[in-house]
């Protein structure tokens, strides 16, 4: 919220930035009242105690939650075993209401390795030790956000050829 308040600009052009950031952002506010609480992302919602007609949601696109998920991916693979995820390998995301019923989660439990990597990021991990990037993860940011995500080698296309 301090990014979008002009007062806390370091200078006029900063000031004008966060000024437009924020009107930017009043228009993409939602009255959740209006929205279906099956479309609430999984782990949002309405604030208990709070008057919904008080509250306001911010739409967000999947893949940029997608995006954010594939990043912690990648930079704990990074952090932990100081590798690159190469372009032979893709990263899917999961978004789940229910983490205990996804099928990922028996095989993490049983097997993954969990890190707190800073304040309010946990990630839990399970790495083939085949090729040592291959895997399924569990990240859970500020105890709100839950995703699963999973790393695999592309499956390379066999070209054709005339016989």
């Amino acid at each position: 919220m301090r990014s979008i308040k002009p007062k806390y600009g370091h200078s006029t052009q900063d000031a004008q930035k966060r000024k437009q950031r924020r009107e930017k952002v009043l228009k993409e506010i939602a009255d959740p009242t209006n929205i279906p609480c099956a479309s609430n992302f999984p782990g949002f919602g309405f604030h208990p105690g709070i008057d919904p007609a008080e509250q306001r949601g911010v739409l967000v696109a999947e893949d940029d939650i997608k995006a954010f998920g594939k990043k912690i991916i990648r930079g704990t693979t990074w952090v932990l075993d100081k590798k690159d995820i190469e372009p032979a390998y893709q990263i899917d995301i999961y978004f789940v209401r229910d983490q205990v019923s996804f099928p990922f989660y028996e095989s993490l439990a049983r097997f993954g390795k969990s890190y707190s990597l800073g304040p309010g990021l946990m990630v839990v991990r399970a790495i083939a030790k085949e090729d040592g990037l291959s895997g399924i993860y569990y990240m859970e940011i500020w105890r709100k956000l839950f995703m699963y995500g999973s790393v695999t080698r592309r499956k390379i296309q066999q070209e054709s050829v005339p016989v």
